[in-house]
C-alpha cells in the first residue's frame, strides 16, 4: 500500500511540475491564431527559405523575418488558423534587426487574427514566452528576458539566453509575446552565441 502511495505522489508531483513548466495564460494561447509562417520562392517557382511571424492588423498588415525574402520572387503566409495567403508589399524592412514589415492579398470576407503590439516595455525577469508556430498543436516557451535595452531611441530590445539551444535559426522570425498575449518582437538568434534577440 505504502509503494502505491508513492508512486501515486510521485506521480502527481511529476504532473504538478510538468504543468506548472507548460502552463500559460488564455492571452498566450489567443497569440498563437496571429502567429504566421512565410515561405519564398525563386523565380522558377522552386522553395527559397521559410521564417515566421506575425500579424498586427486584420487588413493583413504583419511583421515577419526578413532574411527569407533576400533572392525571392515571391512568397505566400500561412497563418495560424492554416488560412493561406500571397504576399502583396513589403512596406519596408531592417537587415540589421531581420524584421520586414508587409501586407497579404486578403480576399473576401477572410478573417485575420491580429496581436496586440506591446505597450511599454517589459523588465528582465518577466514572464514572457516564445510562441512556436504550428497549425494544429502551438508549442509555447517561458523564457524571461535576461536583460532589455533600447534601439531607435525609445523601442525595446530583450536579449533571451538560452541553456539548451533548443530555439535556433530555424524559429527566425517566430513571436515572442507577454503576459498579455501582446507581442514583444520577433526573434533573431545569434551566429556565435546561444543568446536570442528580440526587437
Amino acid at each position: 500500500k505504502n509503494r502505491k502511495m508513492k508512486r501515486l505522489y510521485t506521480l502527481l508531483y511529476i504532473l504538478a511540475t510538468v504543468f506548472a513548466a507548460t502552463a500559460q495564460p488564455s492571452a498566450v494561447k489567443k497569440a498563437a491564431k496571429s502567429a504566421l509562417k512565410l515561405t519564398t520562392f525563386k523565380a522558377d517557382g522552386t522553395l527559397l527559405a521559410t521564417g515566421y511571424g506575425a500579424f498586427i492588423d486584420k487588413e493583413g498588415i504583419a511583421l515577419t523575418a526578413w532574411t527569407p525574402f533576400i533572392g525571392a520572387a515571391s512568397a505566400v503566409i500561412i497563418d495560424g488558423q492554416g488560412k493561406k495567403y500571397d504576399v502583396d508589399c513589403i512596406y519596408g524592412a531592417s537587415e540589421i534587426y531581420d524584421i520586414a514589415r508587409l501586407k497579404v492579398k486578403k480576399e473576401g470576407k477572410t478573417s485575420i487574427v491580429p496581436i496586440p503590439i506591446e505597450q511599454g516595455q517589459q523588465a528582465a525577469g518577466t514572464d514572457t514566452w516564445f510562441v512556436n508556430y504550428d497549425v494544429k498543436a502551438p508549442q509555447f516557451s517561458k523564457i524571461p528576458p535576461a536583460k532589455v535595452e533600447t534601439f531607435m531611441t525609445d523601442l525595446p530590445y530583450y536579449i533571451f539566453e538560452q541553456d539548451n539551444a533548443a530555439i535556433t535559426d530555424t524559429h527566425t522570425g517566430s513571436p515572442f509575446v507577454n503576459a498579455k498575449g501582446e507581442l514583444m518582437g520577433l526573434v533573431k538568434t545569434s551566429r556565435t552565441r546561444t543568446d536570442l534577440y528580440v526587437a
